[in-house]
């Protein structure tokens, strides 16, 4: 894939650029950090190429500063090969919850013709264009900061999975292991289920022996049962004959109890009704003596009754300032809300006034600019304008400040009128203040009014009092008659023998109905024995015809599991059969041993490279590590030998030369992809190496020409002033005075 041009729209602190790079072979980009270098030659294509980011949000991706835009868009021209050309273009909007979009074209007889649109369309499009993505172009053609020993650090089985991208062996062999993976999941499902069944029916013949086992138990249950009920029904026929016995000897005492209960309830109603009698004079009494302070209280009842009057005229009075203070207070906040909505279209209008003013000062400024300027430059390709573009300007410029002076002027009269209406508003608003303030105070009081309108109710209330103590005075009379008859009566010695007498009688029978009474609970225990005895044998039945219906119907139960376990051995091989194919065509069976043999090749290109660096260093990949336990497991780690010194793994090396070997493996990785995995990659990008001096970076640039003969565009990225000198093409990334960024190819 060879990058020809990257356009930019308010992406990042880029107003709209257009970097052609036709004429680049190998070239620095320069400029100061901050200035833009890797956002437009890193991510911009990352971003346009894939749809995904190097680093922040997709939303970082659009203008915030110096200027806030709503949208982004990439456009970048590439040729997967030497016969077509490609522009595919992505945008990046924040509004709502951000949406991307994206379009592909190709050139056809010098002119764009649709070819994809839809961002996921796109990307899967340019993918199999290029034959990469996002991850593989990271490792093997835009290599960003940071990104340089990335495969590195990544843990051996990642740097295989990452060979297996570049080698496209997923695609070779991906279907295969898909097959016989879905196989595989079919025959364990068919196994599962032959389990279920050899389970079901192992449980199930095993509950058919143990129903045969249980069956035979009911049986000698059902007749120990039986056997017990005809003791039972003995023993109940005996012990009902002797409580018939026990029930004869008692005596006859319903009718002395019934005597008895009869003078017991004289004698208690008697003794009720002198307490009650006592009660109730009590309480009238009680009543009586509240007389004289009743008779007090009535007599305040005129001057409550002239208070009432007085406080009922107040509130008249009253009610008509309430209903004034109202009124009042309504045309307050109406006054309030026109004097505060005054204000605020004051203020608004005051904003948009001087938004058009600073505007106007603006366009007069670049007016005299372009007036007092000999030869003006463009503001976007910084090229001189000519005069007849001149002219244009400068009457497009006549007209547009003509038009917002008179907008200025429009828009000062209205806030003079709006000044006017503030005013007038707020004189409404103290005028209203003041009448409230003029209003007299309220002279009603509600709670003494409340206190007296329930005195004079408790007031109103005596004289029925006053008539309810003279009846209880005459009944107080009528209470001490009626006492001492009833006091007389219970003094009486007839209730009291004849209480006596009765219960000398009945205590006697007492203990004869007490044994009939324990022979009927043994007769009823009785009866309760034999009941649960015919329960028993009822159960027992039950339970024997429930077990022979299970045995009925398990008894198939024996063949279908020797059926169920044939289907399960026969399950079992074809899983193994699946599972075996399956890692075969999986990522270590021939996939592993295809990257296995492709490794020799990439540490001849990566020693290639790092030969070109002085005091040389040797570089070996090795696709196996012993464990702990003695066993082999695969692997890529990376070992390193330089000038002669015992080897090391790559992480025992300083800052510089891990870049170094970083930078060579990735270099390596990339001719890899072109050579052997057929993808079209020859466009080389590499961002700020880190670590370096300059004797590294003379190497570097050693290294770059090396290869300038294998890609068509290699760029180099860098702030360091030896590499901008190094290569013959130069690209400048600057900040101009508006804080915007600005791209300029020197060829």
């Amino acid at each position: 894939m060879r990058i020809d041009s990257i356009e930019l729209d308010g992406f990042r602190s880029f107003g709209h650029e257009v970097i052609d790079l036709t004429g680049v072979h190998l070239a620095s980009v320069v400029g100061k950090n901050g200035n833009g270098k890797s956002k437009a030659f890193v991510e911009a294509p990352i971003f346009a190429l894939t749809g995904a980011k190097t680093r922040g949000s997709l939303d970082d991706h659009v203008m915030s500063e110096p200027e806030q835009r709503e949208e982004c868009s990439v456009a970048v021209v590439f040729s997967p090969d030497s016969q077509q050309r490609y522009k595919v273009t992505r945008t990046r909007s924040i509004r709502g919850r951000g949406k991307s979009t994206a379009e592909l074209v190709r050139e056809e007889n010098g002119q764009w013709v649709a070819d994809t649109t839809g961002a996921d369309e796109v990307t899967a499009r340019v993918k199999t264009l290029i034959g990469a993505d996002e991850e593989l172009l990271l490792v093997t053609s835009i290599i960003a900061q940071d990104e340089a020993k990335a495969f590195l650090s990544k843990t051996p089985a990642e740097r295989l999975e990452v060979l297996g991208k570049i080698l496209s062996l997923d695609k070779k062999y991906g279907p295969y292991e898909a097959h016989w993976k879905e196989r595989a999941s079919e025959a364990k499902l068919a196994l599962a289920k032959a389990r279920e069944d050899v389970e079901r029916y192992t449980a199930e013949c095993e509950t058919l022996a143990e129903r045969e086992e249980l069956s035979e138990v009911e049986r000698n249950s059902r007749e120990t049962a039986q056997a017990r009920l005809v003791k039972l029904e003995r023993e109940h026929a005996s012990i009902r004959e002797a409580a018939e016995k026990a029930k004869a000897a008692v005596p006859d005492v319903d009718e002395v109890k019934k005597r008895l209960r009869e003078l017991e309830d004289r004698k208690g109603g008697l003794i009720h009704r002198q307490s009650a009698l006592s009660q109730e004079r009590q309480t009238l009494q009680a009543r009586i003596a509240d007389k004289d302070e009743l008779t007090a209280k009535l007599a305040r009842r005129p001057d409550v009754i002239l208070e009432i009057a007085s406080l009922e005229e107040a509130e008249k009075s009253d009610a008509a300032v309430r209903e004034k203070r109202a009124v009042l207070a309504e045309q307050q906040r109406s006054a309030e809300e026109a004097w505060d909505a005054a204000l605020a279209d004051g203020k608004k209008k005051r904003a948009e006034r001087d938004v058009r003013a600073a505007k106007l000062s603006a366009l007069c400024d670049r007016e005299a600019g372009i007036r007092s300027a000999a030869n003006p430059l463009c503001d976007r390709c910084g090229q001189p304008i000519a005069d007849e573009a001149k002219e244009r300007t400068l009457a497009q410029l006549g007209a547009e400040i003509e038009q917002l002076g008179e907008e200025v002027e429009q828009m000062d009269a209205v806030l003079g009128e709006l000044r006017d209406r503030a005013a007038e508003r707020k004189q409404e608003l103290d005028a209203a203040k003041e009448a409230i303030s003029a209003l007299p105070p309220y002279a009603f009081d509600q709670a003494r009014y409340s206190q007296l309108k329930r005195l004079r109710d408790e007031l109103d209330e005596i004289p029925a009092k006053l008539s309810t103590i003279a009846a209880a005075e005459e009944r107080v009379l009528a209470l001490n008659k009626e006492y001492k008859a009833v006091s007389d009566e219970l003094a009486d010695d007839a209730i009291w023998d004849g209480i006596d007498e009765g219960r000398a009688v009945l205590a006697g029978a007492e203990e004869k109905r007490q044994a009939w009474e324990a022979a009927a609970l043994g007769v009823g225990e009785a009866e309760r024995h034999v009941f649960a005895a015919r329960e028993a044998v009822t159960e027992a039945e039950k339970a024997l015809a429930a077990h022979e219906e299970a045995i009925k119907m398990l008894l198939p139960s024996r063949e279908k599991l020797e059926t169920a376990k044939a289907a399960e051995t026969e399950q079992a091989a074809a899983l193994e059969d699946a599972e075996y194919l399956k890692k075969a065509f999986g990522k270590n069976g021939i996939p592993l041993m295809i990257v296995g043999n492709v490794v020799a090749d990439l540490e001849r290109e990566v020693n290639e490279l790092t030969g070109l660096y002085d005091g040389g260093m040797h570089v070996t990949f090795e696709t196996t590590k012993e464990t702990k336990a003695g066993d082999t497991r695969d692997s890529l780690e990376i070992i390193v030998d330089r000038n002669g010194y015992p080897s090391r793994a790559y992480s025992g090396f300083s800052g510089g030369e891990k870049y170094r070997i970083a930078s060579c493996v990735r270099l390596g990785l990339a001719l890899l992809m072109a050579r052997r995995a057929g993808a079209r990659i020859s466009t080389l990008i590499l961002d700020e190496p880190e670590g370096l001096d300059e004797s590294g970076q003379a190497h570097l640039v050693k290294i770059l020409e090396h290869l300038s003969d294998r890609f068509e565009r290699i760029l180099l990225i860098s702030h360091h002033d030896f590499l901008k000198d190094a290569l013959p093409s130069h690209i400048t990334v600057s900040r101009g005075d508006d804080d915007m960024s600005r791209v300029e190819v020197e060829s």
